[in-house]
């Protein structure tokens, strides 16, 4: 799973380990989970490393949904050597929409509840309510 890290700057997140993501969706979804829904930053970073391929997939289709789904402006830089490891690397800066990432993570997390008690209420017995009375 994607994890935030806090940089020295309370403004700037870190979003690593983007290449578990399971979807941009779900990438953007536990950077906002993992601050109770509260996220604060201004900008989040995150990198991503050429495939085999040659192709830089997780970033760029996070850079995708979150401009799809207005909820911010990405940049990103042209693939640079990282003189580290000797693999390409791409970085991008998401300027978050404050207000459009907590309506946005409000949607997301009604519709994953009403999908659980859909899954939920197919498993209950006949006549039986889901919540207790």
């Amino acid at each position: 799973m994607p994890t935030p890290h806090r940089l020295n700057c309370c403004g700037i997140t870190e979003l690593s380990n983007i290449v578990y993501a399971r979807s941009a969706n779900s990438a953007i979804y536990d950077l906002i989970k993992n601050t109770s829904g509260n996220f604060q930053g201004a900008f989040v970073v995150f990198s991503e490393v050429r495939y085999h391929d040659n192709t830089f997939k997780k970033g760029d289709k996070i850079k995708a949904y979150i401009e799809k789904n207005k909820l911010g402006k990405v940049i990103c830089t042209e693939p640079k050597i990282n003189p580290n490891t000797g693999g390409l690397l791409k970085m991008y800066t998401w300027t978050v929409a404050p207000r459009k990432i907590h309506d946005w993570f409000l949607k997301i997390t009604k519709e994953k509840e009403a999908r659980r008690a859909a899954r939920a209420q197919k498993f209950m017995a006949p006549g039986t309510s889901p919540t207790p009375t």
